[in-house]
């Protein structure tokens, strides 16, 4: 099995207000999985729903194909098989853990613009969050010096981080 982490962006008003208040060009950050059958599934935490998936990939690309406007990437992530089948388990116990809210979108901005920490919330989960802790099990950790703790991660952060991780140069 092999983890990835995929990026999103559209012009959704929700949209442009996370990429407002993290600086980036990506809105939304979830993770992959192709199996050894060559399938590929995702999960996702999103906004006032819970952690969702398994779905499958093929969803994503319909979602983008529906305007020139809606964009996504991925980036694969080296782990071993059993690293991945971890994250996999790992998503799987995060299910039904609540998406985010407009107040943690308003915590991540002061803690990216001003420096202010986020306050934990063990009951809700933003998709950079989900995804920096799901990372962390299949060998990989998303958070950085300016992004100390996984709530604090975001979208755009997440997406340097990957870069890094695979060598690569940043388009963020």
């Amino acid at each position: 099995m092999k983890f990835w982490l995929f990026f999103t962006r559209s012009l959704v008003w929700w949209g442009i207000l996370v990429r407002f208040i993290t600086w980036s060009k990506w809105q939304h950050v979830g993770v992959g999985f192709t199996k050894e059958d060559g399938t590929e599934w995702y999960f996702e935490a999103l906004a006032a729903y819970d952690v969702a998936g398994p779905r499958a990939w093929g969803d994503v690309a319909r979602w983008a194909r529906k305007s020139r406007f809606r964009k996504y990437t991925s980036i694969q992530l080296p782990c071993t098989p059993e690293e991945a089948e971890a994250a996999w388990g790992e998503c799987e116990r995060l299910q039904g853990v609540s998406g985010y809210n407009k107040w943690q979108l308003i915590r991540m901005w002061l803690a990216e613009r001003f420096g202010f920490r986020v306050f934990k919330n063990e009951l809700k989960l933003v998709c950079s969050e989900f995804a920096s802790r799901v990372s962390i099990v299949a060998g990989h950790d998303l958070r950085d010096e300016k992004h100390i703790t996984h709530d604090e991660v975001t979208p755009g952060g997440a997406y340097d981080k990957a870069i890094k991780i695979v060598g690569q140069e940043s388009k963020n």
